[in-house]
């Protein structure tokens, strides 16, 4: 029995392990982030008093990150793991 059969779960672990900080977070979403607006409800509902001193119209923006999700980083371990 040789360390290769471990190979793919240290690969996967140190993959996730980076995957989670937050400076990983950090560098990629700037680049990997879709926004978009719901419909019907961005800027459709107002903070009013005591929240805010004025009404002011609340956003409902999705922030879509998808490479930082944990998902994405089982897919990059998983590509490395097969070659």
């Amino acid at each position: 029995m040789s360390g290769r059969r471990y190979l793919p779960w240290i690969i996967v672990c140190a993959v996730l392990l980076i995957w989670g900080t937050g400076w990983f977070k950090a560098a990629v979403n700037p680049y990997s982030t879709w926004n978009y607006p719901v419909p019907d409800l961005h800027n459709m509902i107002s903070k009013v008093a005591p929240v805010v001193s004025k009404p002011t119209p609340e956003g409902a923006v999705f922030s879509f990150t998808w490479l930082s999700y944990t998902g994405s980083g089982m897919l990059i371990a998983a590509i490395i793991s097969a070659s």
